[in-house]
């Protein structure tokens, strides 16, 4: 298999499942009293609270770069969401 290959199959499964476990936490979270949802910046913040964790339990001696990937993953996202709503 190609590096690319390698790389597409990779991004659209860790996208299909962060899909899913988006759409799970939102079905069975707590909802805010009288507002029917949970509060996105709470429910965000707990989503990648939780998968920080568990990321940094396995890249055990690899905090530093994992803290930088992180940080990159996020600025990535965000340029891509970005372009994603200029061009709609």
């Amino acid at each position: 298999m190609s590096a690319d290959k390698y790389f597409q199959k990779n991004d659209k499964l860790a996208f299909q499942l962060a899909i899913d476990m988006i759409g799970k936490y939102g079905q069975r979270c707590e909802k805010a009293p009288g507002k029917g949802l949970m509060d996105p910046i709470l429910g965000s913040y707990l989503l990648m609270h939780q998968l920080c964790i568990g990321l940094f339990y396995k890249a055990e001696g690899f905090e530093d770069e994992l803290t930088e990937i992180m940080n990159d993953a996020i600025n990535d996202a965000k340029d891509i969401v970005k372009k994603s709503k200029e061009a709609s």
